[in-house]
C-alpha cells in the first residue's frame, strides 16, 4: 500500500515538473520576442532597479493590465518602451505626471518614485506596453529574471527534465525486464 501511495506522489510531481517547465519554456520564448510575455490580457514585468521605490522595490513582480486607448489617467503607474534612437531598449515603469495631447495622440509626463532617478521622461501613447493594477509579488521578479537567463533556464529547466526522462527510461526498463521473466 505504501509503495503505491509513494508511485502517485512520485506521478503527480513528475506532472507538476513538466507543466512548469512547459509553462516557463513558453514564457521565456515570449518574452524574447518583444520584451515581455502575455497572459490572459496580463503581463507580468520584473521591476529591475529602485526607481519606484518605496512603492515597488527592486526585484518586484508586478502584475499589469494590457494598454488600451484612453485608460490612462494621472498618478497611474506604466510601463513602456524606452527607445533611443528608434531602437527599444528596455521596458520601464512609471508614474503619470502628466498627459498631454499633441497631433491626435497622447503623451505622457512620467516621474519615478524614487526622487534619486531622473524624472520628466515624455512617453508616446504608442510606446505604453501596460498599466500596472497595484499586484505585486516581492522577490519573485528575481526568480524569473533568473529562469530567463541560459544558465537558469539549464538548471531549473533542462536537467530537471533531463533527469526525469532519465528516471521514466529506468521504469521502463524494468518493466520490460519483469516482463521477460515472466514471459
Amino acid at each position: 500500500m505504501e509503495n503505491k501511495a509513494l508511485k502517485i506522489i512520485v506521478n503527480i510531481l513528475v506532472c507538476i515538473v513538466i507543466i512548469l517547465a512547459t509553462c516557463i519554456t513558453l514564457m521565456t520564448i515570449a518574452s524574447q520576442k518583444n520584451g515581455y510575455f502575455k497572459i490572459f490580457g496580463n503581463i507580468p514585468l520584473t521591476i529591475k532597479d529602485d526607481s519606484m521605490e518605496p512603492t515597488i522595490k527592486k526585484g518586484s513582480l508586478i502584475i499589469t493590465k494590457e494598454y488600451k486607448d484612453n485608460d490612462i489617467k494621472e498618478g497611474d503607474v506604466i510601463s513602456y518602451r524606452s527607445i533611443n534612437e528608434d531602437k527599444t531598449i528596455e521596458i520601464r515603469t512609471a508614474r503619470v505626471k502628466t498627459i498631454l495631447s499633441i497631433n491626435n495622440g497622447k503623451t505622457y509626463i512620467t516621474e519615478y518614485d524614487n526622487n534619486e532617478y531622473k524624472d520628466n521622461e515624455q512617453v508616446d501613447s504608442r510606446n505604453v506596453v501596460s498599466i500596472w493594477n497595484n499586484k505585486k509579488i516581492s522577490n519573485l521578479g528575481y526568480v524569473l529574471d533568473f529562469l530567463n537567463t541560459k544558465v537558469g533556464f539549464l538548471v531549473c529547466i533542462i536537467i530537471p527534465l533531463a533527469l526525469l526522462f532519465i528516471y521514466q527510461l529506468y521504469k521502463f526498463i524494468v518493466l520490460v525486464k519483469d516482463y521477460k521473466n515472466v514471459n
